[in-house]
């Protein structure tokens, strides 16, 4: 059943929509007569008034705005996987990782917690923005931590997304950043028995996109690959390897010139790869070597924890080389260059604003889910 709209919005959508482009007006008029030190907030205000205002305007225009992934929904094609959580019928998924908000500069609470609202963001975009949603039946689920309150959870299932609780990964590794307490438990979208699909993309929750991502599981790189038998990377005492495997990434590199496509072959570093996004396939083995290297901390670094562990588990050198996506899909700190040549994930934090289209994008998109959930339910 698809929400209502106020029936003073229904009644004079014209009315209404005025109002917000005079506020706009005066925002603007007030801009430019503001102190230097007072503009740059400012324009935040106004891009917020105007994103929200571009949402709550996208949604008046259809009654049928998620139209393509409520089908999926309303036909009854859900399929159960082993926990007894009903999933949309497709091999395919995307999984948002959410933890605990860490930082005690800032808030937890649910109109103020970053992540929880980059994850948001990324659920409106991925099943409800017309520019972005997926067209294909895929799975959008978000993997929530145990620290993640239940008001959070209950707001992503009304936007859309399956939501999994996820256990904690007991451990003994060091951690000095609290932030990072929670990041071994990504590694539970690669456990088959939570994520019970043919591929999975894992997507940390300080992103936004600007295309639909469903051709992301084509890239060719992604597939299942054979072990490399001849390497002798790893200690031989770890567990048995799968047969087969997939995990597919882009390469670590801020600081990049701002061309596009980089020279990613001659810039150090390019071995390791960034663990924001990764497209892998879900195989019990394959977690269980990960359990594995987890307890064996002195294998691998431990500043950014879990990416760390990846690297270390598919090192070039090693049995299960990570291969690398297509880099229109994503790359670390998008610049202007990716941007314009259409890159599809930008790794943006809204909350960081500055003045580049990335993150001007990333900050748009925010307030326009807002808009969006504000039109649709009447606020």
């Amino acid at each position: 059943m698809d929400a209502e709209i106020s029936p003073s919005f229904q009644a004079n959508p014209l009315g209404f929509l005025w109002k917000f482009c005079k506020s706009g007006f005066i925002m603007t008029k007030s801009l430019f007569q503001a102190r230097a030190y007072r503009r740059k907030r400012q324009l935040i205000l106004y891009l917020a008034s105007f994103s929200i205002l571009s949402g709550i305007f996208l949604y008046s225009q259809s009654s049928a705005f998620s139209t393509v992934h409520r089908a999926y929904i309303n036909q009854s094609s859900y399929r159960f996987g082993s926990l007894g959580i009903p999933f949309t019928q497709g091999p395919y998924a995307i999984a948002i990782f959410l933890g605990t908000e860490f930082d005690a500069e800032q808030s937890d609470d649910d109109e103020t917690d970053r992540y929880f609202i980059g994850a948001r963001t990324l659920v409106y975009q991925l099943l409800h923005a017309p520019s972005t949603r997926l067209t294909s039946p895929v799975s959008v689920v978000v993997l929530a931590t145990e620290g993640v309150r239940e008001s959070k959870r209950q707001r992503l299932r009304l936007d859309g997304a399956t939501v999994i609780d996820i256990e904690r990964l007991q451990h003994s590794v060091n951690i000095d950043v609290p932030f990072y307490h929670e990041v071994f438990d990504k590694l539970r979208a690669f456990d088959p028995s939570v994520m019970p699909f043919e591929k999975v993309a894992v997507l940390d929750a300080d992103m936004v996109i600007t295309r639909p991502l469903d051709l992301l599981f084509q890239d060719m790189n992604t597939t299942q690959f054979p072990l490399n038998t001849n390497s002798t990377n790893l200690p031989a005492d770890l567990p048995e390897l799968p047969d087969s495997y997939a995990l597919a990434a882009t390469p670590d590199i801020p600081g990049r010139e701002p061309v596009f496509p980089p020279d990613v072959d001659n810039t150090p570093g390019r071995d390791y790869f960034n663990a924001g996004i990764m497209v892998s396939s879900p195989n019990d083995k394959l977690f269980q070597y990960y359990i594995a290297l987890l307890n064996r901390p002195e294998l691998f670094g431990h500043w950014l924890p879990e990416q760390d562990l990846l690297n270390v588990a598919h090192s070039w050198k090693g049995p299960m080389p990570w291969r690398q996506l297509n880099l229109s899909w994503h790359l670390m700190s998008p610049n202007e260059a990716d941007f314009n040549a259409g890159m599809a994930i930008l790794h943006c934090k809204y909350w960081q604003f500055g003045g580049d289209p990335c993150h001007k994008t990333a900050i748009a998109r925010r307030w326009q889910m807002q808009g969006y959930w504000e039109g649709r339910e009447g606020k």
